[in-house]
């Protein structure tokens, strides 16, 4: 529910943009560096995240993809492998949220057509 939470956030600081929203939200209750965010066509690098962040970026996938969160804590990189499925149209918002334990959660939807 969290996560879904994030989404409506993000499409409201993203206004009228095209592309596929990705929130991320760091509450691991740590600082990570060096973060990344990639999938096919887009790599954004977000740098460094504060615990208890949350950021968001437009990506323009060339295609069907998965999402990848890539980050470090204390100099150990972290990767959490192919997320959630995006594609080349800009119906798609996804949430991506680094817990506690540094693994990543996340969620995805379309959304609403008024949001475009």
């Amino acid at each position: 529910m969290k996560e879904f939470i994030l989404l409506a956030w993000a499409l409201a600081l993203a206004g009228c943009n095209k592309g596929t929203i990705i929130c991320l939200s760091n509450n691991s209750g740590v600082s990570v560096s060096n973060v990344v965010v990639s999938g096919n066509g887009f790599t954004n690098r977000l740098g460094f995240l504060e615990n208890g962040k949350i950021t968001s970026v437009i990506v323009h996938p060339t295609g069907e993809s998965g999402v990848r969160l890539n980050f470090e804590h204390n100099n150990k990189p972290f990767d959490s492998g192919s997320r959630e499925y995006v594609e080349g149209v800009t119906d798609y918002q996804i949430a991506l949220t680094i817990r506690p334990d540094l693994t990543v959660s996340s969620g995805s939807g379309l959304r609403n057509p008024r949001d475009k």
